[in-house]
């Protein structure tokens, strides 16, 4: 698959504005924190939103660029969404903008077992000893999206530890089968080769968790 058309299939858009209403409560999902938080809509305009967060105890770990994952309700359908920070606001609510570039509903996710995550995570070659950070964007059962500093071949081998929790782990071998460049980071697609029955069983059960989140 060329880099064009795997990006095309990740950020083709829908009309958020169709979608995402203003004063409702949406979901949220940032790869520093376990939980999910809860956010109003303020205002809509384009593949943009502004949104505000009551209940965020450590306000400073959320950051202009980070990805995350938004998840709503529309018509009795549950929607999920890649999103990204474009600014924030500290006041007695964090103010976010946020730009969906991705919106899917989850029962055509559940078709392919893919669906969007924020979650960090290690990468490393064969012949280094300490990994690298990274943050998954979207995992299935074969395989995950990533964004890392690090510029790595196209059919290199490397290993994949992804944080699901605090206190869970999940780490297997991959093969990079994609690669994009943007500005000083790297997108990358990662078919997983070889993992171990303990941590398939987690990343089983993961991905399990995530068909029933909304």
């Amino acid at each position: 698959m060329s880099v064009k058309s795997f990006l095309s299939s990740f950020f083709n858009s829908s009309n958020v504005t169709k979608l995402v209403e203003k004063d409702s409560r949406i979901k949220l999902k940032h790869y520093e924190y376990d939980e999910f938080f809860e956010a109003q809509v303020e205002k809509i305009e384009g593949e943009q939103i502004k949104i505000a967060i009551d209940d965020v105890i450590e306000r400073e770990k959320f950051r202009t660029n980070d990805h995350l994952v938004v998840s709503f309700l529309k018509s009795n359908e549950v929607y999920w969404a890649d999103g990204e920070i474009m600014s924030i606001k500290h006041g007695l609510a964090v103010e976010i903008i946020l730009k969906l570039k991705d919106i899917k509903k989850r029962e055509n996710m559940r078709k392919k077992s893919r669906y969007f995550v924020s979650l960090s995570g290690s990468i490393k070659k064969d012949a280094e000893e300490m990994g690298r950070a990274v943050i998954i964007r979207d995992l299935s059962f074969e395989g995950l999206r990533l964004d890392c500093s690090s510029d790595l071949d196209l059919n290199s081998n490397v290993y994949i530890s992804i944080n699901l929790s605090k206190n869970e782990k999940c780490s297997f071998k991959g093969r990079v089968v994609r690669k994009a460049e943007f500005g000083k980071s790297f997108e990358y697609g990662i078919e997983i080769s070889n993992i171990m029955r303990q941590n398939n069983i987690i990343l089983y059960d993961y991905i399990n968790k995530l068909e029933n989140a909304v």
